[in-house]
């Protein structure tokens, strides 16, 4: 049994502080380990102290200790920030025991305080680091696994079971159960990663393989372990991690293929792709490279740009250009010069430049090179087409109101002549005018035909025929000193197309010919069936496979230079004197055929003569009988009632005097309107009417429509001087719509209406 005078002896000599206290909290006795314990001076300064606020933090936290001390009797290592002399506070761990007297009521409290604050600290920055780390397998998204080596079993935390797509709640922790997400292909080599890991004692290099999640879906793991060992080296347990890496093996593979797909690009692109450092050293050039200039990359790379490629008259703006480049980051050049192809000749070239030498992969100058020699040939063919246009439009704007003109001269002229004897001396001139007239008519449609505007009647025709037709004319255009030849063939194709549109290209292609012969030679006109299969675009571009009739018109004489020949079919283009002709000639020629669907093509060399040859579609069709039956003005007259609707007075009094000529009641308007209104109040029948087609306001289609409304039984007949699409399609007259074209004859006029006023409705 310990005596008293042990008990005190412990009590101060005990290394932990020890205290006893009234129940109320005052300090009673303290060791002097206490006394250093709180950092007081001796043991007086601290008896008389009130525990709940000088030593402790929270005097709530006191109450909760001294509840717990009362309902039991006693505490152990509860848990309490007490205070130092100093301020500092401390984690403590203190027991204490209540001492009672004979009545059972607390008389003082005595107890013990230990300092775990380092041991708390220690806790803390434990349970910070295994935060860290678990924050950084969380945000690397790994997985941690142990493999109990010698109970054969692994462990997996949370991470685990979502990388291998295992049911936490149904894995056993069996290494089994662990293989059998692990693809079959991988299993034995994944087995000999973790024996190799038994082995080493240093944290092993990565391993890769593949898990089968439960949906079927595959995979890409990669992970890494390191051994545990007991005191004997007996190898106990394998820690490893391991994460998911199948996006970046996706990554990886979108860019293998990103890369193959890049380089197929830049292999199978027109344009040949040349990088080259800030002192034009070519360090990569692409295979296009032979497409645009003939030479291999090898020919180039390694080397400084090839200058002698470059034209003379190009070279200083070239190496100004690329100095341009050079000088700014991301700056985009482009510049075109002309680059020598190894094949001899000269190609006009594009390069974009762009300046990459900042970029950390490219480090260099990239330039695009691209043959742009077929495209400035397309836009040079565009800009003529757009001036061909323009030039259209002005001459058939031209034609339309000397059609106008010259209806009104033929008319007054006719009317003229059958007023007067025929021995007045007037007849001769009023004949002159007529015959100037004509000219004027015959220059006006070639203008409407190069505009491709000209009012057309095509039908089905034999070229032979047509060809027969004009052969006596020929003969007195070309003269005696050529000799013309024609190898026409028995059983040619029938094509659509219109007669005196046909008379205009042969005449006009014979008269260039006798031109190029002034000495005399030889004109041969051919005609022929043709037949184009697919491989015909490379001899014929513009053609389509298919039956077609040739018409070949060649000569003998001094032919046409390779300049002259890109400009043959230009309008006003000419090599002829001036005054000896209008350049409106073959342009005229190009208008009819493409109208009527076909193409011309010119094959000449100087003093080798000149070939020219028309391609018409086939139909299948017979073609008519070319009849052209001749009647007087007497006999085509009429007392029916007409409506004349023309917008121009002058050819409006001129045609009226000719219908009135002719034994016709005219009634008369400028315009729709005009001409619906008086139609209203003409208590008598209209037989006809004649309308002008294009017409401010309201155009003769629309009004024909109208007045057909007003009265059925009347007949239309339209009138223009040129093609437009009210009436027409592509400048073809419909079979269904009676037409005549400006200027038209009296005679020509009067045949026109007795035809449309003696036909069934």
């Amino acid at each position: 049994m310990i005596s008293q005078k042990e008990n005190q002896l412990f009590f101060e000599n005990c290394n932990e502080a020890l205290f006893i206290s009234t129940p109320e909290g005052r300090c009673l006795h303290i060791n002097p380990a206490s006394v250093e314990f709180f950092g007081y001076e001796s043991e007086e300064e601290m008896l008389g102290l009130d525990i709940g606020t000088d030593i402790y933090v929270s005097l709530e936290d006191r109450k909760r200790f001294l509840k717990k001390l009362e309902e039991k009797g006693y505490v152990k290592n509860y848990k309490v920030k007490l205070k130092m002399k100093d301020g500092k506070r401390i984690t403590a761990l203190t027991s204490a025991t209540a001492i009672m007297n004979e009545k059972g009521d607390i008389v003082k409290y005595q107890g013990i305080h230990y300092d775990i604050t380092g041991r708390a600290q220690e806790r803390q920055e434990l349970k910070e680091s295994r935060d860290r780390l678990d924050l950084a397998l969380k945000t690397a998204e790994m997985g941690v696994w142990q493999w109990d080596i010698v109970n054969n079993r692994i462990d997996l935390d949370e991470q685990s079971f979502r990388i291998l797509g295992i049911d936490q709640s149904t894995f056993k922790g069996t290494i089994h159960e662990f293989y059998s997400v692990v693809h079959p292909g991988d299993r034995d080599t994944l087995r000999s990663i973790l024996y190799f890991y038994a082995e080493s004692n240093n944290i092993s290099h990565i391993a890769e393989y593949r898990a089968i999640w439960p949906d079927g879906s595959v995979h890409y793991l990669a992970g890494r372990g390191k051994i545990k060992r007991d005191r004997n080296g007996a190898p106990l347990k394998i820690l490893g991690v391991h994460w998911d890496v199948t996006e970046h093996k996706q990554a990886l593979k979108e860019l293998e293929e990103s890369h193959e797909r890049f380089r197929h690009l830049v292999q199978q692109s027109n344009d040949a792709i040349v990088l080259s450092d800030e002192k034009g050293i070519v360090k990569f050039v692409s295979g296009p490279i032979e497409r645009v200039l003939g030479y291999s990359p090898e020919e180039f790379t390694g080397s400084g740009f090839r200058f002698d490629l470059v034209h003379p008259e190009d070279t200083e703006y070239f190496k100004k250009s690329f100095a341009e480049c050079v000088q700014q980051e991301d700056s985009i050049r482009t510049f075109e010069y002309r680059g020598l192809h190894k094949n001899g000749k000269w190609v006009t070239l594009e390069a974009i430049g762009v300046n990459l030498l900042h970029h950390p992969v490219v480090r260099g100058i990239v330039i695009n090179l691209r043959d742009i020699s077929e495209r400035n040939k397309l836009q040079e063919q565009l800009r003529q087409a757009m001036k061909m246009e323009a030039i259209g439009k002005l001459a058939g704007g031209v034609a339309h109101d000397f059609n106008n003109l010259l209806t009104v001269i033929d008319g007054n002229v006719e009317l003229a002549l059958a007023d007067i004897a025929p021995d007045n001396p007037l007849v001769q001139h009023l004949n002159k005018i007529m015959k100037a007239s004509d000219s004027a008519a015959s220059l006006t449609r070639q203008l409407l035909a190069f505009s491709q505007k000209q009012i057309i009647a095509p039908r089905v025709l034999n070229l032979n025929d047509l060809v027969r037709n004009v052969k006596h004319m020929l003969e007195r255009l070309i003269g005696e000193d050529i000799k013309i030849g024609f190898k026409l063939v028995d059983d040619l194709g029938s094509v659509r197309i219109d007669a005196g549109q046909f008379d205009q290209v042969l005449i006009n292609l014979a008269v260039n010919a006798r031109d190029a012969m002034p000495h005399g030679g030889k004109l041969t006109i051919e005609t022929a069936n043709i037949t184009l299969d697919e491989g015909c675009g490379a001899i014929h571009p513009q053609l389509k496979p298919g039956r077609y009739v040739m018409l070949e018109v060649s000569d003998t004489g001094h032919g046409i230079s390779a300049e002259n020949k890109e400009c043959i079919f230009e309008p006003f283009f000419t090599t002829k004197k001036q005054g000896q002709g209008t350049g409106l000639g073959l342009s005229t020629i190009l208008g009819i055929v493409r109208q009527a669907g076909g193409v011309i093509e010119c094959d000449s060399e100087e003093s080798k003569g000149a070939t020219f040859r028309i391609y018409l579609p086939l139909v299948e069709e017979q073609p008519e009988r070319l009849i052209k039956e001749r009647r007087s003005v007497a006999r085509l007259k009429g007392d029916e009632t007409i409506l004349l609707v023309e917008d121009s007075t002058e050819v409006r009094d001129a045609t009226m005097m000719m219908l009135e000529d002719l034994g016709y009641s005219i009634i008369t308007a400028c315009g729709g309107e005009e001409a619906l209104m008086r139609a209203e109040k003409h208590n008598g029948k209209i037989d006809l009417l004649m309308t002008d087609v294009v017409m401010p306001g309201m155009n003769g289609r629309e009004l024909s429509e109208q007045m057909t409304n007003l009265h059925p039984e009347i007949k239309i007949l339209f009138c223009s001087g040129y093609t437009n699409n009210i009436i027409v399609r592509n400048g073809v007259i419909d079979k269904s719509i009676n037409f005549i074209g400006k200027p038209y004859s009296m005679q020509a006029l009067a045949g026109k209406i007795r035809e449309i006023l003696r036909a069934k409705k």
